[in-house]
């Protein structure tokens, strides 16, 4: 096996970093931009399973040299980018932010931020502010495939040359099936850990045992369809696509028909297309570009407190390209022998700096992100993301639990008041949670008992599955039981509760989203087209009326709270630190309405089943739907409210609770 350097290849990991960067930049030029990563991991597997068999066949192959060559090759690079990273975060970062960060920091130098992120993930965190760091979880991956794949290469050198070539292949099809399998039941997992990645890199390694194809006609055959393919996956892999499940097979297979027809003797499209100079200029690079560019463009976003524009999109694009330029020729190629032709500088630097970094980040922790440096008001109004309702917390489900008792929880302490012992409960997702501590009090003041059921990203609708969502998301059967259950606690009227635009979202999935989603079937409400969400939501909440109207059960719903479509707690505290008025941090009343348009249109058609609660009556009758008082916050993220926010709605939710003519005291 020949050693030497490929131009395509480079070109290959152009396009990878930059449809990564525009991806990341929200340019709007390659909504499925993230698989470039996918294309990084295949050709990493091919170069390796090449490097490695062509020393083990040559008897010169050392595993320690082996790993040397890696750390060489990643570490200095990204222990500088990680030093930058810190100390623009020790300026720009909230306390509660900078803890994160510094921990992020540590989980990359300990080579497992993949499992840091991985262990951050829960229905709540996704709201959160981008973290500077987390992209180091693909280089994790990386470094822990390179400490096990050269064992398992060791372990079959005696074979021949074509049983490798078999295993390689055997495993990568029993990989994909894990990956496959993991996708559905734990997405997190299987996009985070090594185990449900090592596919692409060992099918990047058995096309590297696999010599070049012959047939001229074929290798350009083969050349064409992978570049088509891997601009399909580029643009057509919008999120929330399942992945990496069948969908990564896209950008996989792609990249390895360009790896393996660019082999050919003879030139293939994609070959003379991955190796014009400028292509190949930027592949040299891209490891830089990959390592800086994520943490510039999320401090910008977190400094400037929203989105960017394009024009600061782009600008900040471009110092990534500078930056990148500089790390490439400065830090990069002085410690890599075979880029710069000279003795490799000394590691102790590095492993010195990192150090140094790593006692850092461990003070940041210690010191818990030292809130002393911000005004006391950010510091508060930041802290707000952290009011998510706690005393009935045990009251509140998600995946992948699965509840087999009794899915009402009583929230009120009393027994039976003198509005006649009947029961109200509250049923829905996390945004019935987010209510159940006001039902609570309103409760335990007019003497009714109050239940609550509510499951994570499951609304209140009988009979639904909810598109792309794990297997071990049980909605339906949760949701079943809730019917069953209501009768039991003399349940006579019903609040559901929802994050109703994330079951009805627009725009639906395309095409092809839907026809690499094995997970989701016809019954999936949010994951097929525009009419076919519409009629799965109105025939669920038709059912739900039905089975509640047959338990002789009153129906109240609650409209959808405001989406500020920013972590609300992070913009008043910027706010604040900017000498701004917090109060200006809200959506417009017009916004709002036009968000949900959909749901509202659906909702009508039902009108005569239910009594309407709109929190935008109290929330945005200024015109503009508030966030603040001034001093605490209402959310606790961009879309559910603090337990102050849910108290603002006690004069709309008190009719619920009390009857006509029931005062505060429960008298009548």
């Amino acid at each position: 096996m020949d050693s030497g350097r490929r131009d395509d290849v480079e070109g290959l990991r152009a396009l990878a970093v930059l449809s990564v960067l525009f991806y990341h930049a929200r340019l709007g030029l390659v909504a499925g931009g993230y698989v470039g990563v996918d294309v990084f991991f295949v050709i990493s597997g091919y170069l390796i399973t090449r490097l490695v068999v062509r020393d083990l066949d040559a008897r010169r192959f050392r595993y320690g040299g082996f790993l040397l060559r890696r750390a060489r090759r990643l570490l200095p690079a990204m222990v500088v980018v990680a030093v930058a990273g810190t100390l623009a975060a020790l300026v720009l970062l909230g306390p509660f932010d900078l803890s994160a960060f510094a921990l992020s920091v540590l989980a990359a130098l300990g080579l497992s931020a993949n499992l840091y992120f991985w262990s951050q993930q829960g229905y709540f965190t996704a709201g959160l502010p981008e973290q500077p760091l987390l992209h180091t979880w693909s280089l994790s991956l990386e470094e822990q495939y390179y400490l096990l794949f050269p064992l398992l290469l060791i372990a079959i050198k005696s074979c021949s040359a074509r049983r490798r070539q078999a295993i390689l292949w055997i495993l990568t099809a029993g990989g994909l099936a894990f990956s496959l399998w993991l996708t559905g039941l734990h997405p997190g997992a299987a996009f985070y850990l090594v185990i449900a990645r090592a596919w692409e890199f060992l099918l990047g390694g058995a096309v590297g045992l696999g010599g070049a194809p012959r047939a001229p006609r074929l290798a350009k055959a083969v050349s064409v369809v992978s570049l088509a393919v891997l601009v399909l996956a580029f643009l057509g892999l919008v999120p929330p696509v399942p992945y990496p499940g069948t969908a990564a097979l896209l950008p996989a297979t792609a990249a390895a028909g360009l790896l393996w027809s660019g082999a050919a003797r003879t030139v293939t499209p994609g070959r003379w297309l991955l190796s014009l100079p400028l292509l190949v200029s930027i592949g040299s690079v891209s490891y830089s570009l990959y390592l800086w560019h994520w943490p510039l463009l999320t401090l910008a976003r977190y400094s400037a407190g929203r989105e960017l524009g394009v024009p600061e999109a782009v600008a900040v694009l471009a110092l990534t390209g500078l930056l990148a330029t500089w790390s490439y020729w400065q830090v990069e190629r002085p410690w890599r022998a075979e880029a710069s032709g000279r003795p490799p500088r000394s590691l102790l630097p590095v492993g010195v700096l990192g150090g140094l970094l790593g006692v850092a980040a461990v003070l940041i922790v210690l010191g818990h992100g030292y809130p002393g440096r911000l005004p006391g008001a950010a510091v508060r109004f930041d802290s707000a993301r952290f009011a998510v309702p706690t005393a009935q917390s045990g009251c509140h489900h998600g995946p992948p639990e699965r509840v087999t008792g009794d899915p009402l929880c009583r929230l009120t302490a009393g027994g039976t008041g003198p509005a006649g012992g009947d029961a109200v409960l509250v049923w829905g997702d996390s945004h019935a949670n987010a209510v159940g501590p006001v039902l609570q009090h309103l409760g335990d003041d007019y003497g009714v008992p109050v239940y609550q059921a509510s499951y994570s990203s499951c609304p209140p609708l009988a009979g639904v599955r909810v598109g792309h969502t794990s297997l071990s998301h049980h909605c339906r059967e949760f949701n079943a039981a809730v019917l069953r259950s209501m009768a039991a606690h003399r349940v006579s009227r019903v609040l559901l509760a929802g994050y109703w635009t994330t079951y009805l979202p627009t725009p639906a999935d395309n095409t092809l989203v839907r026809w690499l989603n094995p997970y989701d079937g016809h019954d999936a409400v949010a994951a097929g087209t525009a009419e076919e969400n519409d009629r799965l939501f109105r025939a669920s909440l038709a059912a739900t009326l039905s089975a509640l109207r047959d338990q002789h059960v009153q129906v109240w719903l609650l409209a959808q709270v405001p989406d500020q479509k920013s972590f609300v707690p992070l913009a008043l505290s910027h706010a604040v630190r900017k000498g701004a008025d917090p109060r200006d941090v809200a959506i417009g009343r017009d916004a709002h309405r036009s968000d949900q348009a959909a749901v509202m249109a659906a909702l009508a058609d039902f009108a005569a089943g239910f009594t309407l609660i709109d929190p935008a009556v109290l929330l945005c009758q200024s015109g503009r739907c508030i966030t603040t008082d001034g001093v605490d916050s209402f959310y606790v993220d961009s879309n559910h409210l603090s337990v102050l926010g849910a108290t603002s709605l006690a004069g709309l939710l008190a009719p619920l609770i009390a009857p006509s003519g029931v005062d505060g005291h429960g008298s009548r």
